[in-house]
Parts: structure tokens; C-alpha cells; sequence
């Protein structure tokens, strides 16, 4: 069974993404394997606690740089 993410860090893809797509990338994660390198809409997987391959659910914490 795949180790369940803590944290996802999301970096932005475009600059000029508006804000209110985080929540989309939250909804689009729930229930999905992220690694680091991954994309979800305008935001790439920059780093997962923990590290590697993770399932997200919903507890989940999502942060953005």
C-alpha cells in the first residue's frame, strides 16, 4: 500500500496563474498518486512529506510556494 501524503508542496507553473486555482489543484489531487516532478493544473509537485510517491487524501495538507 502506498505511503498516504502529510504534506504536498505545490510550486506555481505560471506566474500569472489567479489564486483561486489552488483549490482546483486541491480538488483535482484528492484520491490520486503525487510525486515530486508530478503537475496538477498550473502547479508542480515540488516536494511530498513523505518523500517519493504518496496517495493523497483527504488529510492531506497542501502548501504553496
Amino acid at each position: 500500500m502506498p505511503a498516504q501524503a502529510k504534506i504536498v508542496v505545490l510550486r506555481k507553473l505560471k506566474k500569472l496563474a489567479p489564486d483561486f486555482h489552488r483549490h482546483i489543484a486541491v480538488a483535482q489531487a484528492q484520491g490520486k498518486m503525487l510525486a515530486p516532478g508530478d503537475s496538477v493544473l498550473v502547479y508542480e509537485v515540488a516536494e511530498t512529506v513523505p518523500a517519493g510517491p504518496v496517495l493523497v487524501t483527504k488529510h492531506t495538507q497542501f502548501n504553496f510556494i
